[in-house]
């Protein structure tokens, strides 16, 4: 299954490209500073049958944070 990484995903156009891919069969991973409203994102998609496959916030603590590349596999499209 092909994955799309959201890059500042929120709640206008992020959340709008993940729908549109997750709508075509994309898996979707997000990426955002804020990990509240990013769990509230998650959730939107989940209730509309579009299970998010990762979330990751630059909120976790101080210091510079290194994305789990990993948890994407292989990802194709980077989007913001």
């Amino acid at each position: 299954m092909p994955v799309i990484a959201i890059v500042g995903a929120g709640p206008g156009l992020g959340i709008e490209i993940a729908r549109a891919f997750g709508a075509k069969g994309f898996t979707v991973a997000m990426i955002a500073r804020n990990a509240a409203k990013l769990d509230a994102l998650a959730s939107d998609l989940h209730a509309e049958g579009i299970p998010p496959a990762d979330r990751w916030s630059t909120a976790s603590g101080p210091g510079p944070r290194k994305m789990p590349l990993g948890l994407l596999g292989s990802t194709p499209i980077v989007g913001r």
